[in-house]
């Protein structure tokens, strides 16, 4: 369960906040190769709205994601080597809603992690919207800061 937050570039004022939770589940026995397990994530989001030039918190989503994971393990160190999830999320849009979207939205959800290094992931997220037969992929790196400066 977590809160976070952006500031505008002068950092006067709020231009996100985000309310999350994550639940996580692991649905094997612990083994030497991998694990399944499942996550639920929960997100409650406002932003500003980018199409007016004032400062507010009037765009709201509230996103539900459950996924089945997969996580291989690295037989030297037990540490997870990649991670292959899959599953769906719904979003819905509590206020200022943009042209050409819906209140509600489902998507069928891939992700696929690889470790690179300790804190280093090379994550790999696509996601399909089945009403629209749109397909959206996203790459992007992740890096924890606070365990290399350790």
């Amino acid at each position: 369960m977590g809160i976070s937050d952006t500031l505008h570039k002068d950092r006067f004022q709020l231009s996100s906040v985000s309310f999350f939770t994550q639940y996580t589940k692991g649905l094997s026995k612990h083994s030497t190769i991998g694990n399944w397990d499942i996550n639920i994530l929960g997100a409650v989001n406002y932003s500003s709205d980018s199409t007016s030039g004032n400062r507010n918190l009037k765009r709201g989503l509230i996103e539900v994601k459950p996924l089945i994971n997969y996580v291989m393990k690295n037989r030297d160190n037990d540490y997870s080597c990649l991670e292959i999830a899959l599953g769906a999320s719904y979003l819905y849009r509590l206020a200022r809603i943009y042209p050409g979207e819906e209140k509600n939205a489902f998507y069928a959800n891939a992700v696929a992690r690889i470790r690179l290094k300790d804190d280093i992931w090379l994550p790999l997220e696509v996601k399909y919207d089945p009403k629209n037969g749109k397909l959206f992929g996203l790459l992007s790196a992740r890096i924890n800061f606070n365990s290399i400066l350790n």
